[in-house]
């Protein structure tokens, strides 16, 4: 997450927690704590994370959040096959991959094997086409 992702993420906090205050020294520290986490998954998080009450969120809340998205992702979709016809090196790495892209939210159709399907692409924050 970039430092912009940051401030989109920071703006979406404080329309739920409006008493959170917010300078250039959170967008900042955020961006920092947050900073290997996807924008859209930390979106989602402080969606999900908005509904309950509280005074204040903050990045651990976050990234404990989005650690249980990524996971609900990976159970919903099951097992992942890989492709026919690569040696043990090569589906080891291809099933890191597809794991790491079905936390992502790529999905794999029932019967395929070896596509992933990616999400649509985030054109606004909060938009998708």
């Amino acid at each position: 997450m970039n430092t912009q992702e940051a401030a989109y993420v920071l703006r979406k906090v404080q329309a739920y927690r409006p008493a959170q205050m917010i300078d250039r020294f959170t967008v900042e520290a955020w961006q920092e704590a947050l900073d290997d986490i996807r924008v859209e998954d930390a979106l989602f998080a402080v969606g999900n994370l908005g509904k309950d009450s509280g005074d204040f969120l903050t990045p651990a809340e976050i990234r404990t959040e989005v650690r249980r998205i990524r996971q609900r992702r990976l159970e919903e979709r099951g097992s992942i096959i890989p492709p026919r016809g690569l040696s043990q090196a090569e589906e080891r790495k291809w099933l890191r991959k597809a794991y790491r892209r079905v936390g992502d939210g790529e999905t794999v159709a029932d019967g395929e094997r070896g596509e992933l399907k990616p999400r649509p692409p985030l054109t606004a924050i909060g938009h998708r086409l």
